[in-house]
């Protein structure tokens, strides 16, 4: 009998940080795939994954399902390449047993690489902004995905890697036009302790020769693709996880702007190369994932933010740092997840992580936002407005793509003018598979989101999931 193709899209419905590496690595070992697909981001992610044998990894490049031997990953063409976060990446795996990720690795030759030039013109802006910053991960992501789209010729790709004098040109133009570009943030960091680190990166002598000797060091470890592997990849018997980065709610175009990602975050990338490379296997299930509380990490619109929620369930593995700041937890955020799931577009079933980490103050869903009558504009356009309670159930995904002028508009009012409204109570019990506290949970997320609920996370590891069929 032949084994059926299946494909299984695993995407954010929040602000990142839901658990999409858990359940991609879970997904894995329940279909027993044979690759894992980054669709989007770069190196950005730092999706956590616990071993049953008790090792822990965040991945960040390499696809979740690395742990399971034999699992490839391909890096697709909308990926963003960190080479050294790469080599790091390979050189803690190692260290963890797995001795073939090089080995277990394909990337599209059409990948932009975040060179460290990118990554100091990053942090350079983010410095300057001061107190105002947009929220970065300072690795260079955003800034390469700006060059590419003005299509700047100095824009390097994997395909470049091998070729010792167009790494040189290309750094060179890149650095004296990134130089020019930054003339006035340089001269407002005048002074600038930390600023400093990034200027020499601007200036230094040998850091061309560095950046090519670390592309040429990458180039020798790495298998390199054309368009025709993914055609002959995806008509391949067996299952395909396509693994997401981020979440919707930072999307460069759908996000709360300007705290938004220069990334497509939705999952219209893995629909794309499905299409493109004329997948005809069975349904596509795409899978939104969202942790049972609201979580974000660093600035921008939280409407449902609980400070008390903040202190009483930590991440240990999102914590205060320099560039994302703060990690902040509210209640679940219907409103927002429904914004989601119309924007995406795909999302046929829902996956909900971190329920072991429940209780009753954390269990309230906020089904609808208050708005203060003090807005300055009339909100119809952007919210649903109940013309009784006056209350917003929905936010209205915007027609004119690139308007980001009425994405500024709803993020003045969702961080000025919302207060949570309406809320739906879970009864206290405790919170393990089957018990009467989760199904009531999961069927007050299905009437809110009208999706079903089709995958529980427990735990950290595979062993700790649930299907719902």
């Amino acid at each position: 009998m032949t084994k059926q193709r299946q494909i299984f899209i695993v995407t954010d419905l929040g602000y990142g940080d839901s658990g999409k590496g858990t359940m991609t690595d879970y997904l894995v070992r329940r279909h027993g795939a044979h690759t894992v697909v980054r669709y989007n981001g770069g190196a950005q992610a730092l999706h956590r994954v616990v071993d049953p044998d008790g090792r822990s990894h965040s991945f960040s490049l390499f696809g979740s399902g690395t742990f399971v031997p034999g699992v490839r990953t391909h890096l697709s063409r909308h990926v963003i390449i960190h080479l050294h976060r790469l080599l790091e990446e390979e050189a803690s795996l190692r260290a963890l047993g797995i001795a073939d990720a090089f080995d277990r690795l394909t990337i599209d030759e059409r990948a932009l690489i975040a060179t460290p030039i990118h990554q100091a013109v990053n942090c350079l802006r983010e410095l300057a902004r001061g107190d105002g910053r947009h929220g970065s991960c300072g690795l260079g992501i955003g800034e390469t995905r700006h060059d590419s789209i003005r299509k700047c010729e100095d824009s390097v790709t994997v395909s470049d890697l091998g070729d010792a004098n167009t790494l040189r040109r290309k750094f060179r133009r890149l650095r004296e036009r990134k130089r020019d570009e930054l003339q006035d943030i340089i001269t407002s960091l005048d002074g600038n302790e930390r600023a400093g680190i990034y200027l020499k990166v601007l200036t230094g002598h040998q850091v061309i020769e560095n950046c090519v000797d670390l592309c040429l060091e990458v180039a020798d470890k790495i298998i390199r693709t054309d368009e025709r592997f993914e055609c002959d990849l995806f008509q391949r018997t067996g299952s395909i996880i396509f693994e997401g980065s981020q979440g919707v709610l930072l999307d460069q175009w759908h996000g709360f702007h300007p705290y938004t990602t220069w990334s497509i975050t939705t999952s219209q990338h893995a629909h794309e190369l499905l299409h493109e490379y004329g997948y005809d296997g069975a349904a596509v299930e795409t899978i939104g994932v969202v942790r049972a509380y609201a979580t974000r990490h660093g600035p921008g619109p939280f409407v449902t933010e609980n400070t008390g929620l903040t202190e009483t369930l930590p991440d240990v593995s999102n914590g205060m740092n320099e560039w994302q700041r703060t990690f902040r937890v509210g209640h679940f955020d219907a409103v927002a997840t429904r914004y989601a799931i119309d924007v995406d577009g795909h999302i046929n079933t829902i996956a909900v992580t971190c329920l072991d980490r429940m209780t009753r103050e954390a269990s309230h869903i906020v089904q609808r936002y208050a708005i203060s009558r003090l807005t300055p504009y009339s909100v119809r356009d952007i919210m649903s407005v109940c013309p009784v309670s006056g209350d917003i159930k929905y936010l209205f995904p915007k027609r004119n793509l690139e308007d980001q002028d009425r994405q500024a508009k709803l993020t003045e009012c969702l961080l000025k003018y919302c207060t949570p409204g309406m809320y739906a109570g879970v009864l206290d019990g405790l919170w393990m598979p089957g018990s009467p506290a989760v199904r009531e949970f999961i069927h007050t997320l299905q009437m809110e989101l009208s999706r079903h609920v089709g995958y529980l996370s427990f735990g950290e590891t595979a062993e700790d999931k649930y299907t719902i069929e």
